[in-house]
């Protein structure tokens, strides 16, 4: 805390003021480079917390998404829907394919 004991007269205070003032101002530009700081790194910020800090992804050599892709779950999920995949396209293939010959025949 500031010690206002030193204030007895008119010009201490505005003296005091004056001082205040200048420390507002560069409490204010401080909390403007904060802001954007937070701005421009927010997403990034919140995702790193959330999700895989860069720190311990490197010490574990793993994060968040390498373990969610090795899941069994997902790696189930992502064969069961390439297979069906495979199995429309085969079925377009030979749909295709079958009114080509038949075009062919006639």
């Amino acid at each position: 805390m500031k010690d206002y004991n030193k204030i007895n007269n008119l010009d201490s205070l505005e003296k005091e003021i004056h001082l205040l003032d200048l420390e507002s101002k560069l409490i204010e530009e401080k909390l403007n480079r904060n802001i954007n700081h937070l701005q421009k790194n927010g997403l990034s910020m919140t995702l790193n917390s959330i999700f895989c800090n860069e720190g311990k992804a490197k010490d574990q050599g793993k994060g968040f998404w390498e373990s969610f892709f090795r899941t069994k779950g997902f790696n189930d999920t992502v064969h069961r829907f390439s297979e069906t995949i495979v199995e429309k396209a085969a079925g377009t293939f030979a749909d295709i394919a079958e009114k080509f010959l038949h075009k062919k025949e006639r």
